[in-house]
C-alpha cells in the first residue's frame, strides 16, 4: 500500500465522520422542530408521563428503604436474642465444675511407664476430663437453653394468638352486656327523671283549680294555677289552706284565701251603717243608711279594690289578734267565704303554698 492509498482511506474517514457528525445535528434539529411544533394536549400528556415515571421511582424508593429498614431492624433482633444466649451460656462458676465433678479426682494411671518420666499427678487427669465433660454439660445445657428460647418465643405467639382471638370472643360477649347495661341506665334515668318532674309538679309547685266563689271577684269558680311551697306569706298573699281534723265544716280539704293579718296584727271586721252614700273601691255605691262590711288592720280602714264588701248582714262580725306563728285569711267575697272568720286564724304549717301564676280564671283588680 502506497501513501496515496492511505491518505484516501484517510480521507474517506474523516468524510464519513464528518457525515455522522451533521446527520446527528440534523437529527437534533428536526427532534428539536417536532417539539416545537407539538400541540399543548400532547405536551401535557407529556409532562403527565414524565410525572408518573417519577413518581414511581419515588415509590419504590420508598419502598426500597423500607424493605432495608426492616431487614436491619430483623438482624438487630438476631444480634440481640445471639447475645442473650452467648452471656447466659458463660454465666458458668468453675468452683461450682470442679465440686461437681470431685468423683474424678481420684483417678490415676497405672500404666507400667515409670511416673517420674510423666510426672502426673493424682487427680489432675480426673479434673482434665471434669473439665471436658463440664464444658460439653455447658454446651448441651446452651443448646437447651435455646431449645427453650425457641419454644418460649412459639409459645409466647400461640399466646398473644389466643389472647387476640379471647379478646375478639370477649369483646362479642361483652357487646351484649353493654346494651343490657346501657338499657338499665336509661330505665334508671327515665325512673329518676320521672320522679323529679312528679316531686316537682306535685310538692315544690303544686296545682290548685278553685272551686267555688269565695274569691269572687279576683278568681272565678275553675280557675286553675300553680303555688310555691317554700315560700314565708305575707299579707295580701293568695294562699292555699288545709285546716284538717280542726275545721269539721271542711272535712280536710285545701282553700284559697288571701291573707289578711299577719302574726302580732289587731283585725277586726263587721257591718257599719253609712251615714252618706258611699262608693266602696269596687265602684259599688252604698246609698246613704245603707250597710257596708268593712275590715280594719291595725285600726286602718282596709281599702282593696280586690275585695267584695257588698251590703247585707250575713257575715261575721268580731276582733282578733294574731299570736306568734298565727295568720288571718279571708276569702275576696267578704260576704260570702268560709275562712278565719269561722275557724279562727291558722298556722303556718297549715298553709300550704303560696300561689304564684293563674293559666286562667283570674280577673283584673
Amino acid at each position: 500500500m502506497n501513501i496515496d492509498d492511505i491518505m484516501s482511506e484517510d480521507v474517506e474517514g474523516l468524510a464519513d465522520e464528518t457525515g455522522s457528525r451533521k446527520n446527528r445535528r440534523v437529527k437534533r434539529e428536526h427532534v428539536a422542530d417536532e417539539a416545537s411544533v407539538m400541540s399543548p394536549r400532547a405536551l401535557a400528556r407529556q409532562e403527565k408521563k414524565a410525572a408518573k415515571e417519577k413518581a414511581a421511582e419515588e415509590r419504590a424508593a420508598l419502598e426500597k428503604a423500607a424493605k432495608e429498614k426492616a431487614e436491619r431492624e430483623k438482624a438487630a433482633r438476631k444480634a440481640a436474642k445471639k447475645a442473650k444466649k452467648s452471656s447466659k451460656s458463660e454465666d458458668w462458676d468453675d468452683e461450682e465444675e470442679y465440686d461437681e465433678y470431685d468423683e474424678y479426682e481420684e483417678y490415676d494411671t497405672d500404666a507400667d511407664d515409670d511416673e517420674d518420666d510423666y510426672d502426673v499427678k493424682p487427680g489432675k487427669i480426673g479434673r482434665i476430663v471434669a473439665t471436658e465433660k463440664a464444658g460439653a454439660v455447658k454446651r448441651a445445657s446452651a443448646d437447651e437453653g435455646e431449645d427453650d428460647e425457641d419454644e418460649k418465643y412459639a409459645y409466647d405467639a400461640e399466646a398473644e394468638d389466643g389472647e387476640e382471638a379471647g379478646d375478639g370472643e370477649n369483646s362479642d360477649e361483652e357487646q351484649p352486656q353493654k346494651s343490657r347495661f346501657r338499657a338499665f341506665l336509661g330505665e334508671v334515668l327515665f325512673f329518676v327523671v320521672s320522679f323529679a318532674v312528679i316531686y316537682l309538679l306535685f310538692y315544690v309547685f303544686p296545682p290548685y283549680l278553685v272551686s267555688g266563689s269565695s274569691m269572687n271577684k279576683t278568681l272565678v269558680d275553675k280557675a286553675f294555677g300553680f303555688g310555691f311551697r317554700f315560700v314565708t306569706p305575707e299579707r295580701g298573699d293568695i294562699v292555699i289552706i288545709n285546716t284538717g281534723d280542726r275545721d269539721n265544716g271542711t272535712d280536710g280539704e285545701n282553700f284559697i284565701k288571701r291573707v289578711i293579718g299577719v302574726p302580732g296584727d289587731t283585725i277586726k271586721y263587721g257591718f257599719e251603717s253609712c251615714e252618706t252614700d258611699t262608693t266602696l273601691p269596687d265602684g259599688t255605691v252604698i246609698p246613704a243608711g245603707g250597710m257596708v262590711y268593712r275590715v280594719y288592720i291595725n285600726g286602718e280602714l282596709e281599702q282593696a279594690s280586690y275585695a267584695f264588701y257588698g251590703g247585707g248582714s250575713s257575715a261575721f262580725e268580731g276582733e282578733c289578734t294574731l299570736g306568734e306563728d298565727e295568720y288571718f285569711v279571708m276569702g275576696d267575697n267578704r260576704l260570702s267565704s268560709h275562712d278565719s272568720r269561722a275557724i279562727g286564724p291558722v298556722k303556718r304549717d297549715e298553709i300550704i303554698c303560696k300561689m304564684m301564676i293563674f293559666f286562667w280564671g283570674k280577673q283584673k283588680t
